[in-house]
Formats: C-alpha cells, structure tokens, sequence
C-alpha cells in the first residue's frame, strides 16, 4: 500500500496540513473535504493505486482536522476566506494540470475555485447538489434532520452519533468519522455558517458557463442528503457523458464506502479530460 505523507504549507497566514502520495511532477487531484470533514476522508483513495499515475492531494481546511486557526485568526474565517485558500493553496504549486475533486462542503467550495485555479483542468463534485442561492437548498438536499446538525456550530456526541449514522451504515466507517468530526472547531463553523448566508455564488451559473473541460458529478443511489432529482433537473449542458453518475448504494461517503466504484468513474474522468 502506497504510505500517506503529510506537509505543511502556509497559506493566507495559516498552516494547512495536506496528505500527499505519488511523485507526477505535472498533473495533481486536489481533493476537499467536506463540511466537519478532514483530508484523511479520502485516505484510501490517496493509497490506491491512483497514485501511481497522479499526484493525490488532500488538505485539512482551516478549522478542520488538524488544521488550526489562531485566535487573532478567527475573525478572518468566512466562506469567501475558504474560497481564497483552496485558491491560494492550489496555485502554490508548479503542476501543469490540475483536478478539484470536492466532497459536499468541498464541492461547493470546488465549484467557486474552479475559475481561480490557473492550471485547472477538470472538476469531479459528489455529495454536492450545485445552487444559485440560498433560497435552492430546500430542493437541493432531502428533508433530513442531519441537516440541522450540520449547520449547528457546537454539536454533543450524541449529535455525532446521528450525524455519522446518517452518513454510512458501515460500523467500521462510522468509527472512522467519529475522530474526525468532533475535531472541527465551532467557532470557525459559526463564522463559516454565518457567512454562507451572503457569500455563496451562483454555482450553477459558474458550472454552465464552463467550457474548457466537462462536469464531472457523482451521486450515491440513495444518499439520504442529496434530491437526486434536482440534480437532474439542473439539465447541466456540459456534463461528463452527459448525465449524473450514480453509485448504487446508500450513504454520503463513497470514497470510502464504494472505493471501487468510486475510483473506476474518477479514472475514467481523469483520461478523458488528460
């Protein structure tokens, strides 16, 4: 199995923990975490064998996983800030070609970054329901009260608990996740939660307007967060192969829960964009 490395680099003041395997001096995903996720969501796909073809990188986001943000920091964490830093720390490297691939949160964040980033060349969202605004998550996400947990700054174990079991049937999955969710710092989700509100981008403007490369959108079956039919109706022009791709299965993790599955259709995106 291919060993997990992690790096630190200083990005708009703070230090971003990033996982890192394979040696492809060109051509780099980038994966983001989502909400009161960390890089280590995507750990079995970075020690795949993905890596012997490309670059495989996953940071903690500020307030996430083992990223932490200073006090005299804090007042700086928005949503438009998150944005600035995956923009900021993927044009810090030299490679020639790079991919967002973004989990939930991280796909919205994929989204509104794509444009910044000066070598992109593709964009891979799942668990990621694209919106104009606010006023679209009604439809977007499945009536759940998940939803709610995820959108509280301070959350008990018991919170935890429901949240991962909303998330994966999988025992071992949700032993995983427990770790890393309670590492997310509230003070940084209120900031990030209270931001959103007026900082998001017309996503599906952003997405419709892309035409250097197609859209690479994966949908599990039956995730409990995701209407798979808004996704439908979105009628995205420039989807890869044309549609949705979807994973048979149930959860909100199949980087994990359907690793298989999930790199088969991440390869097969990354040799048509490449």
């Amino acid at each position: 199995m291919t060993k997990l490395k992690i790096y630190r680099k200083k990005t708009l003041g703070i230090e971003v923990p990033y996982y890192h395997t394979g040696e492809n001096e060109s051509t780099a995903i980038i994966f983001l975490h989502g909400n009161r996720g960390s890089g280590l969501m995507f750990r079995s796909v970075l020690t795949s064998g993905l890596s012997r073809k490309y670059t495989l990188i996953a940071p903690d986001l500020p307030g996430f996983g083992d990223c932490v943000v200073e006090d005299q920091l804090l007042e700086n964490i928005s949503w438009d800030f998150l944005k600035e830093v995956v923009v900021e720390f993927s044009n810090s490297f030299s490679f020639e070609s790079i991919v967002l691939c973004g989990h939930s949160m991280g796909g919205h964040l994929a989204i509104e970054s794509i444009n910044h980033i000066k070598a992109s060349r593709g964009i891979v969202i799942f668990g990621t329901p694209p919106v104009k605004g606010m006023q679209d998550l009604p439809n977007a996400f499945l009536p759940n009260p998940n939803m709610e947990l995820l959108l509280k700054a301070e959350i008990s174990d018991s919170d935890i608990d429901q949240l991962i079991a909303g998330s994966t049937e999988k025992q071992t999955t949700k032993e995983f996740l427990k770790a890393i969710v309670r590492k997310a710092e509230p003070n940084v989700l209120k900031n990030i939660y209270e931001s959103i509100t007026y900082q998001i981008e017309d996503e599906v403007n952003i997405l419709s307007s892309l035409r250097s490369f197609p859209i690479c959108c994966i949908h599990v079956k039956n995730d409990p967060l995701i209407n798979y039919q808004y996704l439908v109706d979105l009628k995205l022009p420039n989807l890869f192969t044309g549609k949705v791709m979807v994973i048979d299965g149930d959860g909100h993790v199949p980087q994990i829960d359907y690793l298989d599955e999930f790199l088969d259709l991440l390869k097969t995106y990354m040799e048509e964009v490449l």
